[in-house]
């Protein structure tokens, strides 16, 4: 009854805390598509600059979802079974300034705390990363350097919650590119 209400409030939650502007069109929960694991899914995930990269677009993702152990999404141990990333796109810039476009954390308002040592029982398990159709692009604009690379698709697989883990990643580019000074 209240998605609409309570995803406009993690919204402008989100956008409070960045340097940027937040946007999806559609997000999703299921508790049927992967059962007994929960699925959620964002579509058209959008993280946009703000100042002097206010028409750049630091990253966005057609599709993503996260599958993960329903009963461990309850507890200090979560369980994350899998990440989809389809058509992703991440576009970094060095401004001739030197001022970059992913620095999108605002500062906090709050004082820090000294001698604060609490310790969290929190862990959380990862099994499976996929990038589908991904590009990745590197502007630095005080060099005139561009660096590209297109149609990315990417597995990383292995237990990241050990001290010590073992991964295995395989991954593919179907284009790559660099240009300076034209």
């Amino acid at each position: 009854l209240f998605v609409g209400k309570i995803e406009n409030r993690i919204k402008q939650e989100i956008n409070k805390q960045l340097n940027a502007t937040v946007e999806w069109d559609d997000i999703s929960l299921s508790l049927i598509r992967h059962f007994p694991d929960i699925t959620l899914g964002m579509e058209q995930l959008r993280v946009v600059g703000k100042g002097q990269f206010d028409k750049d677009t630091l990253a966005a993702i057609g599709d993503f979802k996260v599958t993960m152990n329903l009963m461990s999404a309850f507890g200090d141990n979560v369980q994350v079974k899998q990440i989809l990333i389809d058509k992703l796109l991440v576009n970094t810039i060095i401004a001739a300034d030197s001022s970059v476009n992913w620095d999108i954390m605002l500062p906090s308002t709050e004082p820090e705390v000294a001698g604060d040592t609490t310790s969290s029982s929190f862990m959380a398990s990862l099994q499976k990363i996929e990038i589908l159709d991904g590009r990745f692009y590197f502007k630095d604009r005080s060099m005139d350097l561009v660096f590209g690379a297109e149609g990315i698709n990417a597995l990383l697989e292995g237990d990241l919650q050990a001290t010590k883990s073992e991964l295995g990643i395989e991954a593919t580019a179907n284009n790559l590119f660099l240009t300076m000074e034209k």
